[in-house]
């Protein structure tokens, strides 16, 4: 979740939180000891952005660890694949310095024979 989507969602809960206390307040007014119920409902406003703003980033980091670990598997399975490639290439130049010293000692018996076929006409 971006940065701006994280603000607006704090800003409408303290809004919203606000916006409560407001009311509260008013329908308290007339009544005794209203300013010990809207301190009262400012602290429920309050907690209740500090609950919203934690439970975004609540969210926020448990993303981001979702996401830490799907790359962490994909970089074991580059490493995999990697290694897999060397192998295969080890086994590979070993295979064709094998082809090439057989090639080589064709070559050795050819010119032998052909040696032998110059002597012979």
């Amino acid at each position: 979740m971006n940065e701006i989507a994280k603000t607006a969602i704090k800003c409408i809960s303290g809004l919203i939180a606000f916006s409560l206390v407001l009311d509260l307040a008013r329908a308290t007014r007339g009544s005794e000891g209203g300013g010990g119920y809207f301190a009262v409902l400012a602290l429920v406003g309050l907690g209740m952005t500090l609950a919203t703003g934690y439970l975004v980033a609540a969210k926020f980091a448990k993303e981001k660890a979702i996401a830490l670990d799907r790359y962490q598997r994909l970089t074991e399975d580059y490493r995999r694949l990697a290694d897999l490639a060397s192998a295969a290439q080890e086994h590979l130049d070993l295979k064709m310095g094998e082809v090439g010293v057989r090639l080589e000692h064709l070559s050795s018996q050819v010119g032998g024979l052909q040696r032998i076929l110059d002597e012979v006409e």
